[in-house]
This record gives C-alpha cells, sequence and structure tokens, in this order.
C-alpha cells in the first residue's frame, strides 16, 4: 500500500487521481507527467476518467495497453482452491493467489471506479 500523501508532485487535496497514481507507477513517470497524460485523455482535477479513456491513454505511452475482462479468467478463478467468484474477489486474490502475474509484469487494474497498479510483484493501491 502507498501513502499518497508521500507521492512528489502530488497535492495532498487531490481526490478521485486513483488513475493518475496508477499510470505513474506502471508507466515509471512522475506525478506530474500521469496527471498531464490523464489531462489530455479528458481527466479534470478532483475528478475521475473513464475506463475507456484510461486504456486510451495508456496505448500513447505503452509498448501495448489492453483490456481485459474479468470473465476470461473465472473458469481459472472457480477451480481454484478458495472458489472465487467476480462478486468476491479481491485484487490480492487476483494478482497472488490465483492467477501468479510474473513479478516484471507492469499492469494497470481496473475495477468498478477504482484503478491501481500492478508492479515489481506488488499492487500499488
Amino acid at each position: 500500500m502507498i501513502n499518497y500523501n508521500d507521492i512528489t508532485g502530488r497535492d495532498n487535496s487531490e481526490r478521485n487521481d486513483c488513475a493518475v497514481v496508477a499510470a505513474m507507477h506502471t508507466l515509471d513517470i512522475t506525478y506530474a507527467a500521469a496527471k498531464d497524460l490523464m489531462s489530455d485523455f479528458g481527466r479534470k482535477d478532483g475528478k475521475g476518467i473513464t475506463t475507456s479513456e484510461i486504456i486510451r491513454a495508456l496505448r500513447t505511452k505503452a509498448v501495448s495497453a489492453e483490456y481485459v475482462e474479468l470473465s476470461v479468467y473465472l473458469d481459472r478463478l472457480a477451480a481454484a482452491p478458495n472458489g472465487y467468484k467476480a462478486k468476491n474477489l479481491t485484487i490480492n486474490a487476483f494478482c497472488y493467489d490465483e492467477i501468479d502475474l510474473a513479478p516484471n509484469e507492469r499492469l494497470v487494474l481496473l475495477s468498478k471506479g477504482h484503478a491501481s497498479a500492478y508492479v515489481d510483484g506488488q499492487v500499488k493501491d
């Protein structure tokens, strides 16, 4: 878990900037650069941004950015020892318990109304 108040260049009064923070970590850029990137795709200060706009923004910077529905993983999750279902699946369970993501993968994880990053084997949320 990160402390949002310790992010260099972030105004502590800023809200709804999870997409900015996720892009910052995933793309390994400054908070200001990530904020500018999201602003270029419609994010206003203190407001969130849609999933489709996050993906469009990431595609301009990343080698590849694709949206994969959780349903792609449901068969694997249902067969897992914990028998996760989409409604009770946590980000930690997805990243660490069931999918076995490689430590060097860099992902932006999008859930309903929230974005976080998976970088260097850790969830940055």
